[in-house]
């Protein structure tokens, strides 16, 4: 029987016990940015209730903390498009 597959053509990468543990705290890294980021939006939700409950009672402090939000979140999409074309220029976007 014919195999499509060519198992001797391919040899694969030598693993090291370095490069696994950079594997390995990337993978850690990511789940902590992953994680930070669902905490962010949590804290944003919870800042947007407070504006709406403290619009009845103080319009100014309602202003002031949807300023925050949206200054917050300019400054927080800034940062992450300057550490993505940062990646991009590293290695994960090389083509």
């Amino acid at each position: 029987m014919h195999s499509i597959f060519n198992f001797e053509g391919y040899n694969p990468p030598e693993l090291s016990e370095a490069m696994l543990k950079r594997i390995l705290d990337r993978r850690k890294l990511e789940r902590q940015t992953a994680l930070l980021a669902v905490a962010s939006g949590f804290l944003y939700l919870c800042f947007s209730l407070l504006a709406i409950l403290l619009s009845a009672f103080s319009l100014t402090i309602s202003l002031i903390l949807v300023a925050l939000i949206f200054i917050s979140l300019s400054g927080g999409g800034v940062i992450s498009v300057i550490f993505y074309k940062k990646r991009c220029e590293s290695y994960v976007c090389q083509q």
